[in-house]
Formats: C-alpha cells, sequence, structure tokens
C-alpha cells in the first residue's frame, strides 16, 4: 500500500491556490462564452467583409472587341453535334 506522506513527512496532497483541483463552473462558462464571442465575431466579420468586398463596380465598360459599336456580330454556330463531338473546332 502507498504511503500519504512524502519523503520528509508532509503530506504528499499538498494544498492547491484556490483551494481547487478544477476551474469552478464560473471561470468555464466565462472560458466558453469568450470563444463563442470570438467565434460570433469571426462570423459577422467575415459576413461583412464579405458584403464589402464582393459588389461589383459602380459602373462598367464595354471594353471587349466585339462590344464597340463598330463590330460586326457574330452569327451563332449550330447546336447540331454528331455523335462522338464537334468536328468544326477551331
Amino acid at each position: 500500500m502507498a504511503s500519504e506522506l512524502d519523503a520528509i513527512g508532509l503530506d504528499k496532497r499538498r494544498p492547491v491556490v484556490g483551494r481547487s483541483y478544477a476551474p469552478s463552473v464560473a471561470k468555464q462558462a466565462a472560458a466558453y462564452g469568450a470563444f463563442l464571442a470570438v467565434v460570433a465575431a469571426l462570423i459577422v466579420g467575415g459576413v461583412i467583409a464579405v458584403r464589402e468586398l464582393d459588389r461589383p463596380p459602380e459602373r462598367v465598360t464595354a471594353e471587349a472587341p466585339w462590344a464597340r459599336p463598330s463590330s460586326e456580330p457574330l452569327p451563332p454556330r449550330p447546336l447540331d453535334f454528331p455523335r462522338n463531338g464537334r468536328t468544326d473546332v477551331d
């Protein structure tokens, strides 16, 4: 059987600061609440950042060559594909 005294005769189970071997329920709840607050702040911040940064420009200009007024429209290619795929690939 193990002794309850150490080599110099003191009790092996010495007193702990705060007289408790585990954090109190209040401290556990505070840590959990702080974690949830940080997670909620990150989610709300992410939603706001995405909303602000994912906006289209105020004005969109037609800069493509086919969007110029002087360009001629190209007729669409036919949609009748052969059995094994397109044969008119550029």
